[in-house]
């Protein structure tokens, strides 16, 4: 692995997608356990273009495949400028509350009728 990463400065760029991801679904496998101090130097300017790419990659697929909060643990502090940002969910009606209700006014009698094909209870 070490020597991959030591040479990713000769990789395609494709090959450096690919293998990014499956380094990322080898690490879900294993409950992400990795000695990511080793890599401390991709957040910095020392590591190459082509190394810091690869561990932002690699902690964007870990994220998908778990969760924001638990990569965020398990990599050290000066690490952390790699992740993504922290996705939040977005509420449509949060600030407006009299329109979500109208809307759902609007859809209920969608939701009380059967669905097609299915006749009625006598």
């Amino acid at each position: 692995m070490n020597v991959l990463y030591g040479h990713l400065d000769r990789m395609d760029v494709a090959c450096i997608q690919r293998f990014a991801e499956w380094f990322a679904l080898h690490l879900s496998n294993f409950d992400f356990k990795w000695e990511w101090a080793d890599w401390e130097n991709a957040a910095e300017a020392v590591a190459t273009p082509q190394q810091g790419v690869f561990v932002r990659e690699v902690l964007a697929h870990c994220i998908r495949l778990s969760y924001y909060e638990k990569i965020a643990k398990l990599i050290p502090d000066s690490m952390k400028t790699l992740l993504p940002l922290d996705p939040t969910p977005n509420f449509k009606y949060q600030d407006n509350c009299e329109f979500a209700f109208n809307h759902l006014c609007c859809l209920l009698p969608d939701l009380t009728r059967p669905p097609f094909g299915v006749l009625p209870a006598q």
